[in-house]
């Protein structure tokens, strides 16, 4: 890098690459973990929905209230609905607590509560759980327009990192 001060207060030479490789390093690098997280959750979805089933019981379930402070100081909540179950298989009893692969934590409380509405306390309801792993286990499998989050955060990230980084070399060789 050439440290030489530039003339009508430019950056040296040099400096502007290495803020477009610091720039463009930065959403690659958030981007491949956006991308690996959401691939990694992908795989787990479409293997649950081949996992076995069996007949569970719903110990509990509720909704989780938490408050979060927003940027202007002022209070919001986010719903999170919760469950608890028992199971049993190979004579082996299990609890569970996941509802699905990405649970969301929503705006208002009845979309939480929607949720778990097919449930019953202490009622019966359907477990998917690994075979190879009887302690993982769901009581909803399949995906939904959240699950694609993630990887599409990926995706864009990428994209604005290669092409970004690519527009602003071309931009700065031009001013040079």
């Amino acid at each position: 890098m050439n440290r030489r001060k530039a003339k009508n207060g430019e950056l040296p030479r040099g400096c502007s690459h290495v803020f477009t490789f610091v720039w463009s390093g930065s959403f690659l690098i958030a981007g491949f973990i956006l991308l690996t997280i959401g691939l990694w959750q992908f795989d787990e979805i479409v293997s649950s929905r081949s996992w076995p089933s069996v007949d569970g019981r719903v110990l509990s379930k509720s909704v989780e209230v938490k408050k979060f402070r927003d940027r202007d100081g002022g209070k919001t909540r986010k719903y999170t609905p919760t469950v608890s179950y028992q199971y049993t298989v190979d004579g082996q009893t299990y609890r569970g607590n996941r509802l699905r692969i990405n649970v969301w934590r929503y705006k208002k409380r009845n979309a939480a509560a929607i949720a778990l509405e097919r449930l019953t306390s202490n009622g019966q309801c359907l477990v998917y759980y690994d075979a190879d792993h009887p302690d993982r286990s769901l009581l909803t499998v399949g995906f939904t327009w959240g699950d694609f989050l993630l990887p599409t955060l990926g995706i864009i990230f990428c994209f604005f990192g290669c092409v970004g980084g690519r527009l602003m070399l071309a931009g700065s060789r031009r001013h040079q």
